[in-house]
């Protein structure tokens, strides 16, 4: 009895030693036994050398080949949603600045991604839109704009302008002009009107008694003594014979009765010689 005891105690013992004997099993392989041929590992799990089973990878670990040693880690720029694929690059519009990651992160609003497997998001460049993340930054058009980090382009205000594509900014209009559209240059103020103030959409027409004959006028001149102006857009007119003009006049005043001038261009009339 005890013989058989013995027997058995040692029995026990040699395939325990036989088990944990890494000389016939080796890493990547699983044995159920001394005797019996390595089984390899399938894809997506591993195994040390002596083992009885393979070990799943972890989540954000692969491995594509039957028989691994080990799992290796998924990449940045990349996702892993299964142990026995290969990774996958993160799609337009996603990214992953980390390793071993299951998914990628989508980009945040005004920000893009240039290419697949992107580790970062670039932030939407000024005068450009990124309404979708996973497109290409749309520049702006004429009378839009944009500044660092947008979704959307926002139209010039008024009195602003820009003539081109992507703008990081809106110009004011100068004074003399007028910008009556966002995506047009300025426009000369026409003769007989004028603006002494940027950032406007008309120009300002010229009060009676003043003009101003050129186009871009900043502010309209007073007419001058001896002339007239009875209209804005054309240069004064000297006063005729036989009536006077003062300063800011459209239009010249006969002489009273025994006052006269004969000659153009007065600002007075003379007494009349006796007699005449």
């Amino acid at each position: 009895m005890n013989i058989l005891l013995l027997l058995l105690v040692a029995g026990c013992n040699f395939v325990q030693g036989a088990l944990l004997d890494v000389s016939y099993c080796p890493a990547g392989y699983f044995c159920l036994g001394r005797g019996i041929t390595p089984i390899p590992c399938p894809p997506g799990t591993w195994s040390n050398a002596g083992a009885f089973q393979c070990t799943p990878c972890q989540p954000g670990y692969y491995t594509t080949t039957g028989g691994s040693a080990y799992c290796t880690m998924c990449q940045q720029g990349h996702y892993c949603s299964s142990a026995d694929l290969p990774p996958t690059a993160c799609p337009l519009g996603e990214y992953n600045e980390k390793l071993a990651q299951t998914k990628c992160v989508p980009c945040a609003n005004g920000t893009y991604t240039p290419s697949q497997a992107s580790v970062k998001c670039t932030l939407c460049p000024a005068g450009s839109s990124c309404a979708e993340a996973a497109d290409l930054p749309e520049k702006c058009s004429p009378g839009n704009f944009s500044t660092v980090g947008q979704v959307s382009c926002t139209p010039c205000r008024p009195g602003y302008y820009t003539t081109k594509n992507g703008s990081a900014r809106c110009d004011a209009c100068p004074v003399g002009h007028y910008c009556e559209n966002g995506d047009e240059a300025p426009q000369p103020c026409a003769p007989g009107t004028a603006n002494a103030i940027p950032n406007q959409t008309t120009c300002v027409p010229c009060a009676n008694g003043t003009y101003s004959a050129w186009s871009g006028a900043v502010e309209c001149d007073t007419c001058p003594i001896g002339s007239y102006c009875d209209k804005s857009a054309e240069p004064p007119k000297p006063c005729k014979a036989g009536f006077y003009c003062l300063e800011g006049q459209t239009g010249g005043k006969p002489c009273p009765s025994g006052y006269q001038t004969t000659l153009t261009g007065q600002s007075y009339c003379r007494i009349c010689a006796p007699g005449i």
